[in-house]
């Protein structure tokens, strides 16, 4: 479980945000430095129940896609579908975990 207090979440975002502006310029050389940050992010916002969670994981389910990581998609649907449970989303929640069990395992 993540410290609540460790980090404000806008330092975190301003990290990430780097990052993502590197990979989508063809600058960041090492992906899976990309790869760590996008995951642990989303986590972070899903612990915090922080709205953007839900576009962050989807993004983390779309770099995952992209390298084939079919553990890393099924780690991020399980993490969508506990923030969209707890924002009692609950027809979005069920289209997630219908999703999730598509999955290869």
């Amino acid at each position: 479980m993540y410290d609540n207090s460790s980090v404000p979440v806008t330092t975190i975002a301003t990290g990430y945000n780097v990052l993502a502006e590197l990979k989508s310029e063809g600058r960041l050389y090492n992906i899976e430095i990309f790869s760590y940050a996008v995951f642990q992010y989303g986590k972070y916002l899903t612990a915090q129940n922080n709205e953007l969670a839900e576009p962050i994981l989807i993004d983390a389910i779309a770099h995952f896609s992209m390298l084939e990581q079919s553990n890393k998609i099924a780690d991020c649907y399980l993490l969508l579908s506990d923030f969209l449970h707890n924002k009692t989303n609950l027809k979005n929640h069920s289209i997630i975990n219908n999703k999730l069990s598509a999955l290869p395992n």
